[in-house]
């Protein structure tokens, strides 16, 4: 005890003892007042929170031989920092890695870890900001993906929007510019077609056929205006095939084959214009059958007002 040593000290000076026989006291008072001193200072350093000032304390509380549970706390307090401390170094050196990697599940785990081991709300916002982009990296990606297959204008445009706001590589959504450009001119292709059915030009809409087939276009409605030019070409054809029977048979004056030819132009929609000429040749070729006929007659009959007739 620090007072009886004192005390018992004083005396020994008063009863004018030899040094060397209280010399041994004084050394355990020295020793006493050196961990009273510590252990001040351990319960000041504990009070403080600052751990480098405790393990200080600590180390002299050690070298002071002072022992106890005050000691004993003060080691678990620093044990449990430094604890801490290590958790703390491996949640960042874990969040500076899936920083780097930009990986979702791992960017995921860090930040639980991180958050978990007591890390600043400044040191997290790299990751959060990472772990935000690539979020909205894989969902410009999902877009991609179901507009490519959708191959919708619309679709597409805001999926290439989104993925070039998400600062996506541009090698990354060519795909999809590519799926775009073949679905713009398939829609070029299909107003085309429409314009050109509508106008009956089949000339044009022959023309618009071909850009829909180079557009990879498909669909009733090109093969509506496939049908129609076939129709136009078979048309056309009996057109040809009934002008030149038309014509041969103008040629040749049959009446037999100048009415077939005539049924056929008139089938075939041939003009009036056109007709007339085979008309004509038909007319007159009856008329000459039927002056032959009346020859015959009257020459069969004799009689001289039917023969002059």
């Amino acid at each position: 005890d620090i007072d009886q040593l004192q005390a018992a000290i004083g005396e020994a000076q008063s009863g004018a003892l030899e040094s060397t026989e209280y010399a041994a006291a004084e050394e355990v008072l020295s020793q006493e007042l050196r961990k009273g001193q510590a252990r001040r200072q351990l319960a000041l350093a504990s009070a403080s929170g600052d751990v480098s000032q405790l393990s200080a304390a600590i180390s002299e509380a050690e070298a002071a031989e002072l022992r106890g549970e005050e000691l004993d706390a003060a080691r678990r307090t620093v044990e449990e920092f430094e604890k801490q401390m290590a958790l703390k170094v491996a949640a960042k050196a874990s969040l500076d890695a899936a920083v780097h990697c930009r990986s979702i599940g791992q960017l995921e785990a860090a930040l639980t870890q991180a958050i978990e081991a007591g890390i600043s709300d400044e040191d997290l916002a790299v990751a959060r900001n990472a772990l935000e982009e690539e979020r909205g990296k894989l969902a410009a990606r999902q877009s991609l993906v179901a507009a490519i297959s959708s191959r919708d204008i619309d679709q597409l445009q805001a999926a290439i929007g989104e993925a070039q706001s998400g600062a996506l590589e541009s090698t990354e959504y060519a795909a999809a510019e590519e799926v775009l450009s073949q679905e713009l001119r398939k829609g070029q292709a299909r107003r085309q077609l429409a314009l050109a059915s509508a106008s009956g030009d089949v000339s044009q809409l022959s023309a618009a056929i071909s850009e829909a087939e180079a557009a990879e276009l498909r669909g009733e409605e090109l093969d509506a205006a496939r049908r129609t030019v076939e129709e136009f070409e078979k048309q056309m054809a009996l057109k040809v095939a009934a002008k030149a029977s038309l014509d041969a048979a103008v040629h040749c004056r049959s009446i037999g084959q100048l009415e077939a030819a005539l049924t056929q132009a008139i089938e075939a929609g041939i003009s009036d214009e056109d007709l007339a000429v085979a008309r004509n040749a038909l007319e007159e070729e009856r008329g000459k059958l039927a002056a032959r006929q009346s020859l015959v007659a009257a020459i069969s009959s004799r009689d001289i007002d039917q023969l002059q007739a």
